[in-house]
């Protein structure tokens, strides 16, 4: 939940300096660089997870396995699919990345809010079996 706040807070700091500032003096590179001035290092990693060519289930499941340490039983409750489910989408995705060499690196500006979004439902998932 903190991490949640924290990327809400960057957004909201952002979005009220880009609307304070004219559109044709904004500098690219200080937005960037604004981007990675996220300081959560778990927030950071969630982001930099969320690759863009996985698939949004097989990302769900890695980045719960991954990130929270649930086992494949939390995670099919999470998902509210059955354990062979969570099995062969995390075996898809291992498989994915090992062909294709993905490489997890920071993210550009533009991919930011649709990894945002992810990682806000991953945040959600993890609150619940919290809860």
């Amino acid at each position: 939940m903190v991490s949640k706040r924290k990327l809400l807070d960057h957004y909201r700091k952002n979005l009220n300096a880009r609307n304070l500032r004219p559109h044709h003096f904004v500098d690219v590179q200080q937005e960037q660089s604004e981007l990675e001035e996220i300081a959560d290092p778990e927030l950071r990693m969630l982001l930099v997870i969320c690759h863009s060519q996985l698939k949004k289930e097989e990302q769900l499941a890695f980045m719960l396995k991954l990130i929270s340490g649930f086992g494949i039983r939390e995670v099919a409750n999470a998902l509210l699919v059955s354990q062979e489910a969570v099995k062969k989408r995390l075996g898809r995705a291992q498989k994915f990345i090992q062909t294709e060499q993905l490489k997890f690196e920071w993210p550009d500006a533009n991919q930011i809010d649709r990894r945002g979004q992810m990682v806000h439902t991953v945040l959600y998932l993890l609150f619940n079996d919290g809860f």
